[in-house]
């Protein structure tokens, strides 16, 4: 009984190795699970993450593909992005959502998770009023907690209605890590990466507690050169009590 206890654990941590994931909702481009994907356009290892290399970021060379969008959104809306159930979660990680509307070129954060992810196989998001109207890529980017050092990234093609287009500029850029030719950033296994600069509306999940930047190594700035942000301090702490005489006060450095 315990061999065979032993022989299905190794099974396990096999498949949580050499397994990986693809987003359902909203379909990738190139997706195998799009029924209107075939032949070429059918790429039936898309779980794979991107190369070591960083030769196929973004969203894995595919966003020369004709535009087909594959949701339509609503700028204020929420929405909800789901994971293929039958995938191994390398027991969680940290992951981000981004929206892009230079083919790639920049990808700005709309919300991030860190800690946990994708241990629900869904999360709810919500498009940002502040969103330009028309064509964009939506991504979900993730970083595994164990195994081996790599980035994921599934891309959508998606519409976006009813934005105003202003200040979506000043969202922060992805981070990105272990595509050594897209940035020196490697991430630390057996950590859930904290990221220097998670964009204004951020979930904790299990493990997502931690200094900014824990998880991170080699990166002396993170996504494309912008200087480390001092920004996403987890829930953990108590709020510090408020001083009857200045109640709006900031607290000292």
């Amino acid at each position: 009984m315990i061999y065979r206890a032993a022989i299905l654990l190794f099974g396990l941590l096999v498949r949580g190795v050499h397994s990986h994931m693809q987003m359902l909702n909203p379909l990738p481009i190139n997706s195998p699970l799009d029924p209107l994907n075939t032949g070429k356009l059918r790429d039936v290892n898309y779980k794979n993450p991107l190369w070591a290399n960083g030769s196929n970021y973004p969203c894995k060379g595919y966003l020369a593909q004709p535009f087909r969008p594959a949701a339509q959104y609503k700028a204020g809306s929420e929405y909800e992005m789901t994971i293929e159930q039958n995938t191994a979660t390398h027991l969680g990680g940290s992951c981000q959502f981004s929206l892009s509307y230079d083919k790639g070129k920049s990808f700005k954060v709309i919300k991030s998770i860190i800690g946990g992810c994708p241990l629900p196989l869904k999360y709810k998001f919500k498009i940002p009023s502040s969103a330009p109207s028309g064509e964009a890529v939506f991504a979900w980017t993730w970083f595994n907690r164990v195994g081996n050092r790599e980035m994921y990234m599934n891309c959508a093609y998606v519409t976006v209605s009813d934005g105003s287009g202003n200040g979506f500029d000043s969202l922060p850029e992805i981070f990105k890590a272990n595509i050594a030719a897209q940035t020196p950033c490697t991430t630390d296994e057996g950590k859930d990466v904290v990221f220097p600069d998670p964009g204004p509306v951020v979930e904790f999940g299990p493990g997502g507690e931690g200094p900014p930047n824990r998880g991170i190594l080699n990166c002396n700035s993170p996504a494309g050169g912008n200087p480390p942000a001092e920004k996403p301090q987890p829930p953990a702490q108590a709020p510090q009590p408020s001083s009857a005489s200045s109640p709006s006060a900031a607290p000292a450095p």
